[in-house]
């Protein structure tokens, strides 16, 4: 999952010393994992190394809250997944609210049916767990086990663009 496209403006002969974008520059996309700081970090010292762009540098100032905030992220998922598994298990009559209530440590956050969306099945964002989530759930309950066994993988990236246009300077239209 992509959360941000970074386009480096560099000539290609600087992205072929570095070997970030291929051996031959034949990757002019990259993928990399947020979670990759040693990686992100080679993209920044080429992108220090380059001319003035500042898009770029307003992701590699930003980068330290983007990660913590990716943290939150995957678990508020993880959350919001295992609550829309418990209400889809009490509609199709597998569990009752009873038995999941029990995975649930703070009873705050429990299972509530009236947090989904009858129609779509869809949780309702409003209520639910607040910014810290951590121990709101048993992960050894047999119903959590099989639920995130389940789970997509969501891996976060950050896109970088090889660009060896000069995006960053001023466009000066010629005088007629």
């Amino acid at each position: 999952m992509t959360l941000k496209i970074v386009c480096l403006h560099i000539s290609i002969e600087a992205a072929l010393t570095s070997e970030l974008f291929g051996r031959l520059g034949e990757e002019r996309v990259v993928l990399v994992p947020t979670a990759d700081v040693e990686r992100i970090n080679k993209y920044r010292k080429l992108w220090e190394a380059g001319p003035d762009d500042r898009e770029a540098g307003e992701f590699f100032d930003t980068m330290p809250l983007l990660q913590g905030n990716v943290v939150k992220w995957q678990y508020e998922l993880v959350v919001y997944w295992l609550r829309f598994k418990c209400a889809q298990a009490v509609k199709d009559g597998l569990a009752s609210k009873d038995d999941l209530d029990a995975i649930w440590l703070d009873t705050q956050y429990s299972y509530e049916e009236d947090d989904y969306d009858s129609d779509e099945g869809k949780p309702r964002y409003s209520k639910g767990p607040g910014a810290n989530w951590t121990g709101y759930f048993d992960e050894h309950h047999p119903f959590v086990k099989d639920v995130l066994e389940q789970m997509p993988n969501f891996e976060p990236v950050i896109m970088f663009r090889l660009c060896e246009l000069k995006c960053y300077e001023k466009y000066e239209p010629e005088a007629s």
